[in-house]
């Protein structure tokens, strides 16, 4: 077993930042890999919201290092019997546990390894039935990162739980979507990406988008291509349609939030 050269971890939890989980989790990985850099990926998940910290990991993965080990810990079946997850999903290493919180990841960059943890003989009986944060993928990440083979922590997973993750769809010269994510900026991202815009428009034209059946622009490139104040659409960062208010909040103006409708129109020019 060896240690990476430079061990790095991303930990993505509902755990928040006003109490000491999230640190008691980092000290759990560094008790095992004192040598490893450990990123926050985000811990404002709303509690227990599997779905919102699945978009989350396949949003972020593929822009860390090849073999960095995102540990998530969204677990609202702590205590349980589900299962506790390691794999290889595109050029990364995930650890999380099998509530479909690691199926999007795998559906987007390709899963090429994936087993389930034997616990007991890896880390033992958990201290605490309440928080395996730190029992159970604390210890599990840092021997990881000190070098542990993925293939030599349990059998191979076999099928994984899947998140219950809405899709887009065709509807004649539209596209019918919905808000899957919404920032703190309250722009509203939708399940509606780039690649379905381009085909319901391939040669570029004009898409006009609407929100709970309120139109709110064409799509644009940017923020600052509407007025202050105003309801714009775009194709964000993330290959996604998102409404935005210029400098404001699409989410307070809409009274927006997951599961709102979003809905693109092939415009006339």
């Amino acid at each position: 077993m060896m240690m990476a050269d430079f061990p790095l971890a991303t930990l993505l939890t509902d755990f928040g930042t006003s109490d000491p989980y999230v640190a008691v989790v980092k000290g759990g990985i560094l008790r095992h890999c004192p040598g490893a850099t450990i990123i926050d990926l985000a811990h404002e998940i709303p509690p227990q919201n599997v779905r919102w910290a699945a978009f989350v990991l396949a949003q972020s993965m593929s822009h860390f290092p090849d073999d960095t080990l995102h540990v998530v810990v969204v677990d609202p079946g702590v205590g349980t019997d589900r299962r506790v997850l390691a794999g290889r999903v595109g050029n990364q290493r995930v650890l999380g546990p099998d509530n479909g919180v690691l199926s999007l990841a795998a559906d987007k960059l390709g899963c090429s390894e994936m087993v389930a943890v034997d616990t007991v003989a890896l880390v033992g009986t958990p201290a605490s039935a309440t928080f395996h944060g730190r029992d159970v993928f604390a210890p599990l990440a840092g021997r990881i990162l000190s070098g542990l083979e993925i293939s030599r922590m349990g059998p191979p997973a076999g099928q994984i739980v899947r998140a219950d993750f809405p899709q887009s769809q065709v509807e004649g010269d539209s596209l019918a979507g919905c808000v899957v994510y919404v920032d703190r900026f309250g722009n509203l991202v939708s399940n509606i990406d780039r690649a379905c815009l381009e085909r319901l428009s391939p040669k570029g034209g004009p898409v006009d988008v609407l929100c709970a059946g309120r139109f709110v622009g064409r799509v644009c490139s940017t923020y600052a291509a509407a007025e202050p104040g105003a309801t714009l659409a775009l194709v964000n960062s993330m290959d996604l349609l998102e409404v935005a208010v210029r400098e404001g909040s699409a989410a307070a103006r809409l009274g927006g939030g997951l599961g709102m409708e979003i809905r693109a129109v092939r415009g006339e020019a």
